[in-house]
């Protein structure tokens, strides 16, 4: 007796986690398939609840979606939540969860970045880098400020794979000057490091290029603009 009360009371207090942190919902149109792709994180074997693998996909911080097999009892873990059937393997007994952080409003289209702890949007719309702004501050956010290396590289994996087929060519990051230095819409200032495509930043006489965008032909590498061009962009929002 005393056991079970020790387990139901584990139990409750891992579902209160689970609620507090990561929402997972069932994608109904991916039962019995299964990944074996460049999103595959790692595998886990005798796991007897679905809940189980939803502590495990929230203990690792790359981990956006899960597959478990009743039968098997094994849990599949990856690092994307886009998928569909026809990319998978047909395999009987697997039910696949996506899931996302509870702050992460997937009806606004945020996804949730768990390497940086933010919720990442991605707009549609092509728009100045001042309608930009305005966009990203009316859904509490702001334009993404890629001040470390490890942040680009993330922007150019989430754009090259997750959110590729969303770009039609460049976006807007978080980088302006009036005059130098330059700086990211966090504050900080860039420093020496940077992305720049060969021979960047350069802008005409006639031109004023105080924003930047990274391209989809330049592999994300950056080019400052005029603030006036139109483009797509990226909020980010903090949610630590």
């Amino acid at each position: 007796m005393v056991r079970y009360v020790v387990a139901l009371i584990i139990f409750r207090l891992l579902s209160n986690i689970s609620a507090r942190e990561r929402l997972c919902e069932r994608d109904n149109t991916l039962n019995d398939i299964t990944f074996d792709d460049g999103y595959f994180l790692f595998e886990a074997s005798n796991i007897l609840s679905k809940l189980r693998c939803v502590n495990l996909c929230q203990d690792n911080h790359a981990c956006v979606s899960f597959g478990y097999n009743r039968v098997t009892l094994n849990c599949r873990f990856y690092s994307t939540g886009f998928r569909s059937a026809p990319d998978g393997i047909v395999e009987s007994g697997w039910t696949n969860y996506k899931c996302r952080h509870k702050d992460c409003n997937e009806k606004d289209g945020f996804v949730y970045n768990y390497q940086f702890n933010i919720c990442i949007y991605l707009s549609i719309e092509l728009t100045t880098y001042e309608k930009a702004r305005e966009h990203c501050g009316n859904k509490s956010s702001q334009i993404i400020s890629l001040d470390t290396n490890a942040k680009i590289d993330m922007l150019d994996v989430l754009l090259s794979g997750e959110l590729s087929a969303l770009v039609t060519d460049h976006v807007f990051i978080g980088l302006t000057k009036v005059a130098l230095p330059w700086i990211w819409e966090n504050g900080n200032i860039l420093g020496l490091s940077g992305n720049w495509y060969m021979f960047q930043p350069y802008c005409p006489l006639y031109l004023i290029c105080n924003c930047v965008v990274a391209k989809q032909i330049r592999d994300w590498q950056w080019e400052n603009v005029e603030c006036d061009d139109s483009a797509q962009f990226v909020c980010e929002k903090d949610i630590s």
